[in-house]
């Protein structure tokens, strides 16, 4: 089995506003707004210059908090990854 990629979805255009702990990404393409958590915002910067796979994005996540990937990091960075899915701003097309 192949290792999961994720990029954004083809034509997603935002304009971001940040408060202390919360986002707000207007999609100029789509027109929707939405309402992200810090992580969520930065696994949106992580993967606007180019895709990367799940396992990158999680251990480049972890460095930066400087936190060790255990079984519940891991799960939550996969749930972070699995909300910007449904929200239609990342996609991984090799699944």
């Amino acid at each position: 089995m192949s290792e999961r990629v994720w990029q954004l979805v083809d034509g997603f255009d935002p304009l971001i506003h940040v408060w202390d702990s919360e986002s707000v990404i207007y999609d100029r393409f789509s027109g929707n707004t939405h309402l992200l958590d810090v992580l969520s915002l930065r696994l949106v910067e992580m993967l606007a210059n180019d895709g990367m796979s799940e396992n990158r994005l999680i251990s480049t996540m972890a460095d930066e908090l400087v936190v060790e990937v255990d079984d519940e990091f891991f799960s939550y960075i996969q749930m972070r990854l699995d909300a910007l899915l449904k929200l239609n701003i990342a996609q991984s097309p090799n699944v």
